[in-house]
């Protein structure tokens, strides 16, 4: 599906999840941060979720943690 390969550029671009908390940019990349944009666009179907278990989305901006979970599956790894 569309909504995965924002995804998982999200998860593959973002910082590891083993890097501490003091050691992460304020802000995501530019190119995650778009990619994050699109995600919290999206209309929520039902059916569809994006996976950003694990991703770090410290420092987004235009979109909320609600906005994400809307249309993503987030879980105790996931940074916000």
């Amino acid at each position: 599906m569309v909504i995965e390969v924002p995804a998982a550029f999200v998860r593959e671009h973002d910082p590891a999840p083993a890097v501490p908390d003091a050691g992460l940019p304020r802000e995501p990349d530019t190119d995650v941060q778009a990619a994050l944009t699109v995600l919290g666009r999206l209309p929520r179907a039902s059916h569809t979720f994006a996976d950003l278990h694990g991703a770090d989305l410290t420092g987004v901006r235009g979109t909320t943690p609600e906005e994400i979970r809307k249309v993503a599956k987030t879980g105790a790894t996931t940074r916000f």
